[in-house]
């Protein structure tokens, strides 16, 4: 009985990660600064560059996505338009790729804003960093 208890205990608290995102699409706004984004998550790099190329003003293909995890795109003017992801989960490894996309993100709406990092625009750049963080997470969230 003890053994049993102590079975259920352990298995209370083992968490199953969820399966990856691999096909999935979704538009943040970026706040303040009005500027939507669009997140596509594809592992199919021929797939993905279809889908970007239906946001960005020049065409992209599919070998540039097919040796790296995630790619923030702009426009010609610096604007943020395309986050792309191969797939997403709860692993430490897609949560990484995806904070380092949001983070460029985040430096071209601030640039193309006219703010410049600095010390006194350090918090401004944390707080859009965070409100894209969590567009992003509670899209993704969704799927789960």
């Amino acid at each position: 009985m003890r053994k049993l208890l102590i079975l259920l205990l352990l298995a209370g608290c083992y968490s199953v990660s969820t399966e990856p995102i691999r096909h999935k699409s979704f538009t943040i706004d970026g706040g303040t600064f009005p500027f939507p984004i669009q997140v596509i998550i594809e592992e199919d790099p021929n797939r993905a560059s279809e889908l970007i190329n239906r946001y960005v003003e020049d065409s992209v293909s599919a070998d540039g996505f097919e040796e790296v995890a995630g790619y923030t795109l702009m426009n010609a003017e610096g604007r943020p338009v395309v986050i792309w992801l191969s797939q997403m989960s709860d692993d430490p490894g897609d949560i990484a790729v995806a904070n380092h996309e949001l983070l460029h993100a985040t430096l071209a709406v601030m640039r193309f804003s006219g703010v410049p990092l600095s010390d006194e625009s350090e918090e401004t750049y944390g707080y859009e960093m965070q409100y894209l963080s969590n567009q992003f997470y509670k899209q993704i969230n969704q799927t789960k």
